[in-house]
């Protein structure tokens, strides 16, 4: 594992986290039915694949692939 493997998939992390408040805030300010909404969820989403993508990379480097963590 290289760290800007490791850096890309904590920014990954990151992204999601804010494209989460970003959400909840549209939703309380425009309504969850609001095309800000709509724009602010495919956001979301959009971060949410990459992070998932990030870490299948992450842990077919680190030989994780398929196993679960460790407690």
């Amino acid at each position: 594992m290289n760290k800007e493997m490791s850096d890309e998939y904590g920014e990954s992390i990151g992204a999601v986290m804010d494209a989460r408040k970003q959400y909840d805030d549209v939703c309380a300010v425009h309504g969850t039915e609001s095309w800000a909404a709509e724009q602010a969820h495919d956001y979301l989403q959009r971060a949410t694949v990459h992070r998932d993508d990030m870490r299948e990379r992450y842990d077919g480097a680190s030989g994780m692939s398929g196993k679960k963590p460790s407690p």
